[in-house]
Formats: structure tokens, C-alpha cells, sequence
């Protein structure tokens, strides 16, 4: 077990000994929302938030307490502090999250100076990650700063939300909320105005600008109001930040917020993956972050107890530390925090000349069954069953697609593909080596699948389970479709399609596609490409001349597209809800309600399926009603389908990555 050390000093004879289940063993803080102590509830260990008494008699701040709370246990993610128990009944109510021990950036930085190169960019990806979470939970934060910021030896850690957030803007500039947090406010915070995820976006530039010069961009005084002027109407100054890193900050300091990016998307844009794909942008930020970050020279020596100035008392799960002074660094926020996510869709549509049939209708509700042993499990679609799983795959599976009597699943965390038989039975994988994202498909005994890092797609051949052949492609290649004897590959970082031709294996044009390509689908007469980010469109290419015939504006972040009943059918994930388009007149006829951000589509003659990502579910919309007709759930995140005459088949993973392959039959 690795060992922490962290300060602690003495509790008052006014402080409580115990709170709730909690038994309290000293202070770890105190400021304008409460006291927060540490405490152990069994082999738990929590900094323990409770409610200053004159905020507790704030009906209107406890309702916002209490709505925040119930949002932050869905708020996922190892930068983000889990919260472990809360009572918003009791008075005054409290809040207890995981601790963590570790100097905040605002100490790091105070002592040992800016922080630069890979490190700088480990800080603000996980930084921006840890926002992301907490904006996916419909938390804004609304105190991002360095002392809300703890550095561990595996990541940094935004602490301190789930008080701040529940406190309106008089609460925030009262006492214990000073200049120090009024240089990170963003403009509207600072007028006043209705709040959102922008002002933690706004924020979050601060606190990069910050750590690269050791001030903050828009200075520290002579007074708050001052700050609070220049932050409104005055240009921040960005020292030392250079690069890609600098042009995303300037992005994210925009003084309007509509113009900002999301936090989802400041990650994407730094590591060039797709925004549209959360189970790999979590997996290339732990990647990242893992292989770059480390703490700050020196920044440990904060930690020192042989610094004679305080005391610090290990802690272990079990064993509470014992009391001691207050030590000289400890900051006026509380420390603590952490627990991880997810990926997106292939969208892909079905081979040519594929006619589904329905195998097995009862009174129109679907059967998923799975092989557990010998026997057969079914359970009914229309009573929201969850899909029992045919074989675990347990490296991250990212997509699937059919071809030569095999599934073919792209393993994320194995850098592998691996076949598995209709039995559910896996028969080998292949090292790809290269984080394969999802873009898989199947021509004339040839698999074929994009690898992101090295630009370039693989051929696999199934019988010897050798790679054979490799094509370099666009930047950043994700999903892919096959039509005929041509492979269209989706270059996310290239804001291109690449065409291949498979008859001679090779590279023959990369057209110029909006901007973030996402999903793909091939007919006889057209190549469709969704766009994400600022365009918001599904373009069609005609195969033959390789040129975008139109461009048509769908809903917000679409994703998945497919083919079916003469519509192009867009999956629009920030949007909820499934467009389908008229492609002779170029416009929308149908706006379909989903849930859950929904991402793959798939289509057949009588079906659209789509895939629905934080729903963990699959649903299957009918194109004579425009409505959805069945759902079924699986154990978690679907993240590629694939079907045939005999059903569909959905591979689906979990937040640690373990994942299976499951079979609707319909």
C-alpha cells in the first residue's frame, strides 16, 4: 500500500467529535461554506464538509445543496472526488468526499515556480478532463483555482466542489472568497449573470495560465473590483504558454461563453482525439497523463515532515492519525478527491445486398438470448430486460464488425483485434499494436482496421491471423466503411475522408470534410460523413468524383450515420435524438427523441438501431412511425454493432474497461 501524509491539526472544543457515521480526529480546513475535518467511517477515509449554521438556515441554499449533491455521485472519473456519503435532512447539512493528501498548484508553483513542457500539458488535459466529468454530472464547479487543485504523484485533482456550487454569487464573494478567487472568475461570474459549464472553461485557462508563469493571467489586484474589471473588458496575458496549448487557452478565455469550448472538447483538441469517443478520450488521457505527468520538482518538499514547521500524520484505510498542529501550508480549501470512463461508435452501414428478416417477433417484442454454459437464457426485450453476455472481452472492446463467419472486435487497452466465433467463443487475437479505436470492417477475406497513432489502416488476414498489409491514411484515422472495392476512412485529425481502393491497396484520394469527422456509411450512389464540433452536418460524397455534393445541418454533435427506407439517419449525441434526412431535398423531416447520447447507428430494410452510450441501451426506431418501437439494455456502454440474418450483435464495455459481446435476436 502506498502511504500518505497529510496535515492535520487538532479539533476545537467547539468542533463536533462526530457527524453522522463519521468519527472525527482532526481539521483539515475552514472557510466561507463550512469546516471540513477529517474522518473515518470501517476503513473509509473522508474529508468531512459541514455547513456553516448561517447558510444552513438559507432554504435557498440548501435546495441548490442538496440538487448538487444528488448530481455529483454521478460524477465519474479519477480526477474528480467521489462523494462517499451525505445528509442534506440533518442541521446543518453536511458532505463527505474521498480524501486525497498532496500540495495544492497554488503551493507548488508559490515555491518551486511555473510548471512547463510535457507536465504543463499533462496538468491542463487532466484538469480539463476533471471538468468534463463534472459538467457530465450537471455540476458547474464555479471555484476553479490553484488552491482547489491537488497534485498527487499519479495525477492532478480538482477538489472542493459540491459547497462552492450550491453557493450563489453573494455567498462566493463573501468571506474566505477574496481577490485570490476573483482572479479566476470568468466575466458573467463576475456580473452576475445566469451561470453554466463555461465559467469552470473560463477557469479552467486561468489556472493553465497560471501554472506556466506563476500568475494569474488577468493579476491579483490592487483590489477584487479591480480584477473583476479587467476580467471583464481587458485582454489576458498569457506569458509563457506557447503552441497548441496556447491557442486552446485563448479559446477557452473567450469573454462570451457561447464561444468557448467544452471541456470534452479542450481535451480533444489536445490530444487530437475524437470528442465524439468518451471511453477513448478517457483511455488516451490516462495514457497521457500516465507516460507525462510528474509532480513538479521540488513540489514534493511541501511534504516534508522534517521541515520542523508542522506536523503531518500518515493515514491509512482503518487508522486514524493522530492529532497535531496546524502545518504552514495547509490552504483554506479542503484536500481531497478520486475515482474512471468511456468510447463512441462506429458507424457503419450494412454489407451490400444484406436483407435482414426478423427471426423471432412475439407480439413485436424482441428476445435477446446468451450461451451461459450449455443452456439458454432469453429474457424479453419489451420489459426492459439487460442483454445477458455472450463472452467477455475484457481489454476495452471499441467496435465490431462481421466477416468470414468471425466477429472482429478491436481491443483498445491489448492493442489487439480479436475473432470470436457465432458460438461466443474467442479463437485468437492479433496485436495490432497501436490502440485500435473502432474502425473495423471485412472485404474478400481481408479485415481491415484503422490505428490511430500510426495514420494508417492494417489488413488482416483471418486464416493465419497475420498482418499483411498496411495503407497509410489521413491524421488521426477513426471509423471506416466499405463499398465495393472501395474503403472510405475517416481522418478525425485530419478533417478528411481517405479513399482506397482495395484492388490494388492503396491510397488514392483524402478529401477535405468539415471539421471533426466522425461517422460513415457507403450505398451505390453515396458516401455520407458526419461533422462534429462547429459544423454540426452530415455531408454526402459522390463516390465516383470523389467531390461533397451538399451539406446538410443536422442536430448538435452528430456522430452515427446510416442508410435506410430512402433517409440518411444522423445520431446527434449532445442532442438526444436521431435526424432523418430527405437527401433529394437536403433537409430534415424527422427529429426523432432518443436517450442517453446516442452514437452508432445501423440500419436495415425494416429497423434503424441505434445505439445509445450513457443509456447502455439499444434501440430500434421504426421508420414508418419515426418512433422508437424497443429498447434492451446491456450491462454497460454499447460501442459497436454489427448484423445479419440471424440478429444483431453489440459489443459494450465498462468503466474499468472489461466488456462483453451480446446477441438480440429479432
Amino acid at each position: 500500500m502506498h502511504d500518505e501524509w497529510v496535515p492535520v491539526t487538532a479539533l476545537r472544543s467547539e468542533d463536533p467529535r462526530k457527524i453522522g457515521d463519521w468519527v472525527l480526529s482532526g481539521r483539515l480546513g475552514s472557510g466561507g461554506m463550512g469546516v471540513v475535518y477529517l474522518g473515518q467511517r470501517a476503513d473509509q477515509i473522508g474529508a468531512v464538509k459541514r455547513i456553516h449554521a448561517h447558510l444552513a438556515d438559507d432554504p435557498g441554499f440548501i435546495r441548490r445543496f442538496k440538487r448538487e449533491v444528488e448530481l455529483l455521485h454521478r460524477a465519474r472519473g479519477e480526477r474528480v472526488a467521489k462523494v462517499l456519503d451525505a445528509d442534506v435532512q440533518v442541521t446543518p447539512p453536511f458532505l463527505v468526499t474521498e480524501f486525497v493528501a498532496g500540495p495544492t498548484l497554488a503551493e507548488a508553483v508559490g515555491s518551486h515556480g511555473p510548471i512547463q513542457g510535457e507536465t504543463l500539458l499533462a496538468l491542463a488535459v487532466s484538469l480539463a478532463q476533471a471538468i468534463a466529468s463534472i459538467a457530465h454530472a450537471g455540476v458547474t464547479h464555479r471555484d476553479i483555482k490553484p488552491a482547489n487543485v491537488i497534485l498527487t504523484e499519479r495525477t492532478p485533482v480538482v477538489v472542493d466542489f459540491g459547497i462552492a456550487t450550491a453557493a450563489d454569487l453573494t455567498s462566493i464573494t463573501a468571506e474566505g472568497f477574496g481577490v485570490g478567487t476573483a482572479a479566476y472568475m470568468a466575466p458573467e461570474q463576475c456580473e452576475g449573470a445566469v451561470l453554466g459549464p463555461a465559467v469552470d472553461v473560463f477557469a479552467w485557462a486561468s489556472v493553465v495560465s497560471f501554472a506556466a508563469n506563476g500568475q494569474p493571467p488577468f493579476g491579483e489586484g490592487p483590489t477584487a473590483g479591480e480584477v473583476r474589471r479587467r476580467i471583464i473588458h481587458d485582454p489576458p496575458e498569457h506569458g509563457h504558454l506557447s503552441g497548441r496549448l496556447r491557442r486552446v487557452v485563448e479559446q477557452a478565455h473567450a469573454k462570451t461563453p457561447a464561444m468557448r469550448p467544452s471541456a470534452e472538447g479542450i481535451v480533444a483538441d489536445l490530444l487530437g482525439v475524437s470528442r465524439t469517443a468518451e471511453l477513448r478520450l478517457d483511455l488516451e488521457t490516462e495514457r497521457f497523463v500516465n507516460a507525462t505527468w510528474r509532480m513538479p520538482i521540488g513540489a514534493t518538499d511541501v511534504l516534508d515532515v522534517s521541515s520542523g514547521a508542522g506536523a503531518y500524520h500518515e493515514v491509512q484505510p482503518g487508522v486514524a492519525p493522530d492529532q497535531g498542529p496546524r502545518d504552514p501550508f495547509l490552504p483554506q480549501s479542503p484536500h481531497q478527491a478520486s475515482a474512471t470512463r468511456r468510447q463512441a461508435p462506429v458507424a457503419r452501414s450494412r454489407n451490400a445486398g444484406m436483407r435482414w428478416r426478423r427471426v423471432m417477433v412475439v407480439a413485436g417484442v424482441l428476445v435477446v438470448i446468451a450461451l451461459v454454459g450449455r443452456s439458454l437464457v432469453s429474457v424479453l426485450a419489451g420489459r426492459h430486460p439487460t442483454a445477458p453476455t455472450l463472452t467477455a472481452i475484457n481489454s476495452c472492446p471499441t467496435g465490431l464488425a462481421l466477416g468470414g463467419e468471425a466477429l472482429w472486435v478491436p481491443e483498445y487497452l491489448s492493442d489487439s483485434v480479436a475473432q470470436v466465433d457465432r458460438s461466443g467463443s474467442i479463437l485468437g487475437a492479433v496485436e495490432v499494436g497501436d490502440s485500435p479505436q473502432g474502425g473495423v470492417g471485412f472485404h474478400n477475406g481481408t479485415v481491415w482496421v484503422t490505428t490511430s497513432l500510426s495514420n494508417s489502416v492494417l489488413g488482416i488476414d483471418p486464416t493465419t491471423m497475420e498482418i499483411r498489409q498496411r495503407i497509410d491514411v489521413g491524421e488521426n484515422p477513426r471509423e471506416l466503411a466499405i463499398g465495393g472495392d472501395t474503403m472510405w476512412v475517416v481522418n478525425y485529425g485530419g478533417d478528411s475522408v481517405s479513399v482506397v481502393d482495395l484492388t490494388t491497396e492503396s491510397a488514392v484520394d483524402e478529401i477535405p470534410i468539415g471539421d471533426a469527422p466522425g461517422g460513415i456509411t457507403v450505398t451505390d450512389s453515396a458516401v455520407w460523413v458526419t461533422s462534429g464540433k462547429a459544423d454540426d452536418s452530415v455531408s454526402e460524397i459522390d463516390p465516383l468524383s470523389h467531390q461533397v455534393k451538399q451539406t446538410i445541418r443536422v442536430g448538435n454533435d452528430p456522430v452515427g450515420v446510416a442508410v435506410a427506407d430512402e433517409s440518411v439517419w444522423v445520431a446527434n449525441s449532445e442532442d438526444d435524438s436521431v435526424s432523418r434526412v430527405d437527401p433529394s431535398s437536403g433537409t430534415t423531416i424527422a427529429t426523432i427523441s432518443v436517450s442517453g447520447r446516442p452514437r452508432e447507428l445501423l440500419a436495415a430494410d425494416e429497423a434503424v438501431w441505434v445505439a445509445q452510450y450513457d443509456g447502455d441501451s439499444v434501440s430500434r426506431i421504426d421508420p414508418a412511425t419515426n418512433s422508437v418501437v424497443d429498447t434492451v439494455w446491456f450491462k454497460d456502454s454499447p460501442t459497436g454493432m454489427a448484423g445479419d440474418a440471424e440478429g444483431l450483435w453489440v459489443s459494450w464495455a465498462e468503466d474499468t474497461c472489461s466488456g462483453g459481446l451480446s446477441r438480440v435476436l429479432f
